[in-house]
């Protein structure tokens, strides 16, 4: 038994241990700084081009896009003010291009679809209903994809006639903002 005026002793905790806490604490903060770190969102979008517009801009996710399309980065151009063009590339010299611009009123789309694409096919996206369809007149006929947003833009993508569907439909379900 312990007197009153005598403490326990109380054995002093093994310098090794301490060590291997500290580590394994070290570990385990930097490896959940790394993840949030490799998960964080920065958007491909140069400043200069997010600026040149008051919409959101929806783009291709690169790793969602089909094998051998890739999202020119260097492609943006603003032919006028608040509308907003790039490409995804693929095959030699091939590209889907994208136009992006405030979205017209629903009888104006509704316009466009009657006088442009007559007959489209729906096409269920992360950020909308597509619709796709053909228009023009052989030499120039192109597949074009109309995507009104719910945030009041208007995606239009342009293709060669000749593009597998599957994979334009896969450049379509790319887009997020």
């Amino acid at each position: 038994m312990y007197s009153l005026t005598e403490s326990p002793v109380r054995k002093k905790p093994k310098k090794k241990i301490i060590i291997l806490v500290v580590i394994l604490a070290i570990l385990i903060v930097g490896g959940v700084g790394a993840w949030f770190y490799e998960h964080r969102y920065i958007s491909p979008i140069p400043k200069s081009v997010q600026q040149s517009v008051n919409f959101p801009i929806y783009y291709p996710e690169q790793k969602k896009l089909p094998f051998g399309y890739t999202f020119n980065l260097k492609s943006f151009s603003n032919p006028r003010q608040n509308i907003l063009l790039y490409a995804v590339d693929y095959g030699v010299g091939q590209k889907v291009v994208f136009s992006l611009q405030k979205k017209p009123s629903d009888e104006q789309i509704n316009n466009f679809y009657t006088y442009n694409m007559p007959l489209t096919i729906p096409l269920n996206t992360s950020v909308g209903q597509a619709r796709i369809g053909l228009a023009g007149q052989p030499p120039n006929r192109k597949t074009i994809a109309s995507l009104p947003t719910s945030d009041g833009v208007w995606i239009l993508a342009t293709a060669p006639d000749n593009i597998n569907q599957n994979q334009f439909d896969q450049v379509i379900k790319s887009l997020r903002e």
